[in-house]
């Protein structure tokens, strides 16, 4: 298992785009404009690793108050079975 991506919100999304590609190296693989209620939804790329950036959602609904840092992260597996049959033996 290994991490696939990081999903990052931002507000401050060119000046973030900017440290990522300039400052950390990451390459811009795909920049897409008004996804799904978003100004920027972009996929970063490093070494294989990847960084999903967008701005927050134009509309906020309730709970959606903190639209800022991590928003979720995405595990890359083989055996995606086996996996969650081991996450659930340790968690027991």
């Amino acid at each position: 298992m290994r991490i696939h991506h990081v999903c990052i919100e931002t507000s401050i999304y060119k000046e973030s785009l900017e440290f990522y590609t300039k400052v950390l190296n990451f390459k811009l693989v795909k920049e897409t404009p008004d996804f799904h209620g978003r100004e920027y939804n972009s996929w970063l790329e490093l070494n294989g690793f990847y960084i999903e950036l967008q701005t927050p959602k134009k509309e906020v609904r309730l709970g959606d108050e903190n639209r800022e840092g991590l928003v979720h992260m995405c595990f890359y597996v083989e055996d995606l079975a086996k996996e969650l049959e081991e996450c659930i033996i340790t968690s027991n």
